[in-house]
């Protein structure tokens, strides 16, 4: 049915460490690429287009929108002031566009045969999200685009519906500092079978949020990418030992005068910033997104090595 969500997928860096994050997470097991939950497909992981790397996108999940004519449907979207990113182009026996739609948030219509839509059980792809930051430039966008109804949820939330049936909640929330720096679509999954710690696979706890789905754990992968855990709440460890031990290497460092301990703390930075693709500085920098930044910080990081070094062997 046009304007209903039939798929998914996640472009990343390292399709393999990607698919073993995401079969520890989600249980998930997989054949050429495809995702299976329980047997059934549940999305694809692919390894982002090298024309996608050099114009600096980020590792992301993207949503899957069923249309009756990818083209007239791109034309469209141009026409009601979004853009055209790829296609229409061949996707097996269909078409595929991508569209961000006038406030940047990327998906891809569909036009072909019946994809798997959302599934039940451990690992499952559920549903999807809309992140917003100004409702109002969005909403008619979309009715115009697909024949979607917004309607009042809750402060900040509307319901989001086609021909009546509820398809996802669109979430209005202006402050970057809580939504993030971009406006996106997101993918929500069931839990796995067990319970996952994303910490040892590479991944990120990013904040525990109340959906009006239930309870949520924003997550990300080791390559960045986010996406939503429902369900309860994913715990955090018990023992956060790399922070403890950080911690003692400061008290070392105040209290003896010392300053070897920040040869440890600079080479660590430079070899999680290299493993994880991103580093911090006061924000989150990746490796994808701004590139010069990235790559810049991790420098002043080696140089700030190399000096500290010497100070000390002197």
């Amino acid at each position: 049915m046009q304007g209903s969500f039939v798929w998914a997928d996640l472009a990343t860096f390292r399709q393999e460490v990607a698919e073993t994050f995401y079969a520890h997470v989600l249980g998930w097991g997989f054949a050429d690429g495809m995702a299976h939950a329980g047997g059934a497909p549940v999305a694809a992981i692919f390894t982002m287009p090298e024309t996608f790397q050099k114009i600096g996108m980020p590792s992301f999940w993207m949503s899957y929108i069923a249309v009756e004519s990818a083209a007239q449907v791109a034309d469209a979207a141009t026409a009601l002031g979004a853009k055209v990113e790829v296609g229409p182009e061949p996707y097996g026996d269909g078409q595929i566009a991508l569209i961000r739609d006038p406030l940047g948030a990327g998906f891809t219509v569909y036009e072909g045969p019946a994809l798997a839509g959302v599934s039940e059980g451990p690992g499952a792809r559920v549903g999807h999200a809309l992140f917003i930051s100004d409702a109002s430039r969005i909403t008619g966008f979309y009715e115009e685009l697909f024949g979607w109804s917004f309607g009042p949820f809750v402060e900040g939330v509307s319901r989001v519906s086609l021909n009546g049936q509820l398809l996802f909640h669109c979430h209005e929330i202006p402050d970057p500092a809580i939504r993030g720096r971009e406006e996106f679509w997101a993918v929500l999954f069931a839990p796995g079978p067990a319970p996952p710690d994303l910490e040892a696979m590479g991944g990120q706890r990013v904040v525990d949020v109340t959906l009006p789905e239930g309870p949520a754990t924003l997550c990300r992968d080791p390559d960045g990418a986010a996406f939503f855990l429902m369900g309860t709440h994913v715990p955090q460890r018990s023992l956060p030992w790399k922070a403890w031990a950080g911690l003692a290497l400061v008290a070392v460092s105040s209290l003896s005068g010392q300053v070897w301990p920040w040869l440890i703390f600079l080479c660590v930075w430079v070899a999680e910033g290299l493993r994880a693709r991103e580093t911090w500085l006061l924000e989150r920098i990746t490796r994808a997104g701004q590139p010069v930044t990235y790559w810049s910080i991790l420098g002043l990081y080696g140089v700030l090595f190399v000096l500290v070094a010497v100070l000390v062997a002197s």
